[in-house]
């Protein structure tokens, strides 16, 4: 049987979803030597908010970036660039807690978590 949020039993009612629900559902922990569809994700989100070309200018490529699903230098910049602004722990990795920020990018109307 459930409980509701003030810890008391609801009799009838099962959950649908388990406490691990969410999890299951979440993106990976991604770093600097990774590559595949969830960095290509991860690059579009950046590039869309300006972070991914303003770390490739800032490296030296006048032109920016580009989406290559590679998680190089490049992206760990624009990572920490976003990490800053939004003023998360700065790691250049993207955890739970970025991936929060970057869907706030692409989900503006639903609340967010409280941030600093």
């Amino acid at each position: 049987m459930a409980r509701s949020l003030n810890g008391s039993q609801l009799p009838g009612w099962e959950p649908i979803l388990g406490d691990s629900a969410y999890t299951d559902f979440t993106l990976p922990t991604l770093r600097q030597g990774d590559r595949g569809r969830n960095v290509q994700l991860l690059q579009r989100i950046l590039q869309d908010n300006g972070f991914l070309g303003a770390a490739g200018v800032r490296l030296g490529n006048p032109r920016g970036a580009i989406v290559d699903g590679i998680f190089g230098a490049v992206t760990v910049s624009a990572v920490r660039d976003l990490q800053r602004r939004y003023r998360i722990p700065v790691t250049g990795r993207v955890n739970p807690t970025t991936w929060e920020v970057l869907d706030m990018h692409e989900n503006p109307y639903r609340s967010p978590l409280p941030w600093k």
